[in-house]
């Protein structure tokens, strides 16, 4: 699959998640992991039933209500982890990692919940999650400024398994004004609909594009995914929804 938005110029557009990454844990939390990060995300509108295979039995996506995303039911957050850190403080083993993650709004007749149902890891193992595969990771993100001050940056981003189905992303735009913004936000698990973790992160955040809000990308972007498993998800039938770019992510992680 590929998908291509016209670039334009627009103006620069805010938009903010925020927490306090040095706010005390609320009483019986536990500090899992704390990270510096960056991510580019990007939300698609995937046909419902590739996407209820990867979900617990009676569990349905739920697009969006509002807001950039609205309409999107597929959020894919490109990770760059810089440095991350045990509850001790000490670098993990390894500290620097890549990954993606690919997360759903879900519900099985209640309030929906944010759902990881996938995550392709640089690290070995299934993940905090239960649902991470190892796959690997080449990228190359870059900014340039002329003489004049005009800014552009790019992402060129591959992951790729070792049956050579790969995920990769083209990305090229003019930054505009970003945000500094904190929240909290409860992860579910797609394996085990009770399992979740607690982010708490402070992040720099731009908007870049978004359909449902009529803002068009300064750039251009090219998304194709060979990987078997997402297949009928990337069909050619999605749609591009939006795109944010988050230079920097400060994360806490704890276990309720």
């Amino acid at each position: 699959m590929k998908s291509r938005l016209p670039g334009f110029r627009i103006a620069p557009v805010v938009m903010a998640i925020s927490l306090a990454a040095s706010a005390l844990a609320a009483s019986g939390e536990t500090l899992q992991t704390s990270s510096v990060e960056s991510r580019v995300l990007l939300g698609f509108d995937v046909p419902d039933a590739a996407l209820a295979g990867f979900l617990p039995e009676g569990w349905k996506s739920v697009p969006f209500p509002k807001g950039p995303l609205a309409g999107a039911d597929c959020v894919v957050s490109l990770v760059d982890r810089e440095l991350e850190k045990g509850a001790d403080g000490k670098p993990l083993d390894p500290p620097k990692s890549q990954s993606i993650g690919m997360l759903t709004l879900a519900s099985n007749g209640g309030p929906p919940r944010v759902m990881v149902f996938r995550v392709y890891s640089s690290k070995p193992g299934e993940g905090a999650y239960g649902n991470s595969v190892q796959a690997d990771t080449s990228f190359e993100r870059m900014m340039r400024v002329d003489d004049s001050g005009a800014q552009k940056k790019s992402l060129a981003w591959r992951t790729v398994q070792a049956d050579g189905g790969a995920f990769e992303v083209s990305l090229d735009f003019a930054p505009g004004m970003a945000a500094w913004v904190s929240e909290e936000v409860k992860p579910f698990s797609s394996v085990d609909p009770e399992n979740y973790r607690i982010y708490r992160y402070d992040r720099l955040i731009e908007l870049l594009s978004s359909t449902p809000l009529g803002k068009p990308l300064s750039g251009d972007v090219s998304v194709s995914v060979s990987i078997a498993e997402l297949a009928e998800m990337f069909d050619g039938s999605e749609s591009l929804v939006a795109i944010m770019d988050v230079p920097v992510y400060v994360l806490d992680v704890f276990l309720p």
